[in-house]
């Protein structure tokens, strides 16, 4: 799924003046909810059971991953760790009613998985607090970049099978089959096939999965240093870039007359005081309504106007 959207481009087109960060972080969580509200997603239609937060057992969805490790390790079957925002994500809410909800899947999973929830919800109180640190945790070290994520290990615990992700035309039949299909690279399974090939065969097998799990190993540690790195690099950026952003508009303000001073900076403060009051909207969760819409349109509208008077303030139009 792509990154940002036309909204955030829309947005930010105008003004080449100062951004706060903090604001355009708000901007991400606006379009998301945006998004929601136009799609009219209704999160109580999920219907499929609520993760328990201990305990685990097949086919039952649980935050407790180290039971969850425990139980598989007896049971000899893998675990799906399931990646997701269940509460504001609409890919993961749409997997949740045509996959994890059908008798068809909870079927399949009682009898074959650990099935393991690390949710990063809007609504935080969704989460035990001893667990969101953990979970960030985990979606670093599996290098999680959207959700949902779905990520096989196998009975260990630790050897990672494969990722998965939603599919458009999400159903019971086609996910299970993909999760068959990364299965077939446990240990349970190379053991018993080398067992029927010939000797050589079955030497070959296990020495090329094993150099491949070596050559995975690298690849995620690998995965999450360009990502570290990566962070690093985008901070510095967003902070040069925000410095310079604010040395030209001292430099454009500098050129105009007091009193277009004086009408830009209470601009400026108007509008630092509706990104505070459309976080604190959004904070608030509020249901999908007509009225909230028609509130969170007029607020992003009022931004946005803002934004082009301040540009055509520094601009001396």
């Amino acid at each position: 799924m792509p990154k940002g959207g036309a909204l955030e481009g829309f947005i930010y087109k105008y003004t080449s003046i100062k951004i706060l960060k903090r604001e355009k972080e708000v901007m991400k969580r606006i379009i998301c909810i945006l998004a929601m509200m136009m799609c009219l997603v209704d999160q109580t239609a999920f219907s499929a059971e609520k993760a328990s937060t201990s305990g685990a057992e097949p086919g039952k969805w649980t935050m407790d991953l180290d039971a969850a490790k425990k139980v598989a390790a007896e049971k000899k079957i893998p675990i799906l760790l399931n990646f997701t925002g269940s509460d504001w994500c609409g890919w993961c809410i749409m997997m949740g009613e045509k996959v994890f909800s059908e008798k068809e899947w909870q079927d399949y999973a009682t009898k074959n998985l650990i099935l393991v929830m690390i949710d990063f919800p809007q609504n935080k109180e969704l989460v035990p607090e001893n667990l969101r640190t953990r979970n960030s945790q985990l979606k670093e070290s599996f290098a999680v970049e959207g959700f949902p994520t779905y990520i096989l290990l196998d009975d260990d615990g630790t050897t990672m099978l494969g990722k998965l992700a939603a599919e458009e035309n999400a159903a019971p039949k086609s996910f299970i089959r993909q999760i068959e299909g990364v299965c077939e690279m446990r240990k349970v399974v190379i053991d018993r096939l080398t067992k029927e090939m010939p000797q050589e065969m079955g030497r070959k097998l296990l020495a090329k999965v094993g150099e491949m799990r070596e050559t995975e190993s690298h690849l995620q540690k690998a995965t999450m240093e360009y990502e570290k790195l990566c962070k690093k690099l985008e901070d510095a950026i967003s902070a040069d870039r925000s410095e310079i952003n604010t040395i030209l508009e001292d430099w454009k303000l500098s050129k105009l007359a007091p009193d277009m001073i004086k009408a830009y900076k209470e601009k400026k403060v108007r509008m630092e005081e509706l990104s505070k009051e459309i976080e604190a909207f959004i904070a608030s969760r509020p249901e999908e309504s007509e009225e909230n819409m028609a509130r969170f349109v007029k607020l992003h509208r009022q931004i946005s106007e803002l934004k082009q008077e301040m540009f055509d303030v520094l601009s001396g139009k």
